[in-house]
């Protein structure tokens, strides 16, 4: 395809709009990822935006969240969309109805996959005004050792519980039912 682009990028981008654009759906997300592979994605070109413009429809219709996107995925859309819409609306934040840590718990709060092997995180408080979000998981692929990395700090539960959600964007595989409304956006249909 690449050499197919260097000899008539014209051509091939008509060529896979005319196949694509009127199925809609995996094929013109495939035919976005394709030419964004093998063109500049900073092309101004019909053809080009016409695909690349649908495949970005297609991932914000299935709900995929913005930090799902490569940055040149993101700067495509900000690009080609017709008008300010974000790429998604997230409902707002809850109020703070969270249970107070007690002092020296550390509590489980989400597990990003199912299986012994997935991150899980906890959140604990280390100072009266300083909670910890912290992430245990396995050293590498190679050494499966667990071991816990602070990931997140904030001055209250409530400010650690909305940077978790905002980090995750979308419901992870378990999530404590106190941070579920802490997820800005539902689950993405892909």
């Amino acid at each position: 395809m690449y050499q197919l682009a260097q000899q008539d990028r014209d051509g091939l981008l008509a060529e896979l709009a005319a196949a694509t654009l009127p199925a809609g759906g995996w094929p013109v997300y495939g035919a976005m990822k394709l030419i964004m592979d093998i063109l500049d994605p900073k092309l101004d070109q019909p053809d080009f935006n016409a695909i690349a413009l649908a495949g970005l429809q297609f991932l914000r219709s299935n709900g995929v969240p913005p930090n799902r996107l490569s940055p040149n995925e993101m700067d495509l859309w900000r690009r080609l969309r017709t008008d300010d819409a974000p790429w998604l609306v997230g409902r707002p934040l809850p109020l703070d109805r969270l249970t107070p840590l007690q002092p020296g718990e550390v509590r489980r709060v989400a597990q990003v996959f199912p299986g012994p092997s997935s991150n899980v995180i906890y959140v604990k408080q280390v100072a009266p005004d300083s909670c910890v979000a912290v992430i245990d998981g396995e050293w590498s692929e190679e050494d499966p050792r667990r071991v816990q990395n602070e990931w997140y700090t904030a001055q209250s539960l409530h400010e650690l519980y909305t940077r978790i959600g905002e980090a995750f964007q979308t419901p992870c595989y378990w999530a404590d039912p106190e941070l579920e409304p802490y997820f800005p956006l539902p689950p993405s249909t892909l």
